[in-house]
């Protein structure tokens, strides 16, 4: 039985068939822009003048390189809200670091509360930031389309991997 693979078999190519992917996006519905393009980001803010919100989780300077920061959002969509999740948050010393959940679980240190003794450090396995942070934000943009809906005016929500698992080891 082949299960969530496409086709119901992993062969040929079975490099191309991942099954936690294709369990996780089946039926969604998504596009590919270069917005490192003029077209690309024309696109985008065409796009952004129907949106209601925009969530990202890149490195803290890739929106404002991009020429897709809040701002030029908001001047595209005032209503827009903007829920950037950068692993060090927008602001800082370590803000435009890349992070993903995997070296959060040492930054913060996660990993050195799950080993089985003195420097025996072991990582969750899934990455924890990386949920946690999704939640948070969900939650974010959700009151923020409140506030949309109350002033229409929109938002932008600065979030962190980092800053948002270590409340979690209390």
């Amino acid at each position: 039985r082949g299960g969530i693979f496409v086709g119901g078999d992993i062969w040929p190519n079975s490099y191309n068939r991942a099954g936690y992917f294709n369990k996780q996006n089946r039926n969604k519905r998504d596009v590919c822009l270069n917005l490192a393009t003029r077209e690309g980001r024309a696109t985008f803010l065409k796009l952004v003048q129907q949106a209601d919100a925009v969530v990202e989780n890149n490195a803290a300077r890739v929106m404002g390189q991009l020429g897709v920061a809040y701002e030029t959002l908001r001047e595209a969509n005032p209503r827009i809200v903007m829920c950037s999740m950068a692993g060090m948050g927008a602001t800082g010393p370590e803000r435009n670091y890349s992070a993903y959940g995997s070296n959060i679980e040492t930054s913060s240190g996660l990993a050195s509360i799950l080993g089985y003794g003195p420097g025996e450090y072991f990582g969750t396995g899934s990455f924890y930031a990386d949920p946690v942070t999704g939640i948070h934000g969900a939650a974010g943009v959700l009151a923020a389309l409140f506030h949309v809906k109350r002033t229409g005016k929109g938002q932008w929500l600065d979030m962190s991997l980092l800053e948002n698992v270590v409340p979690y080891f209390a």
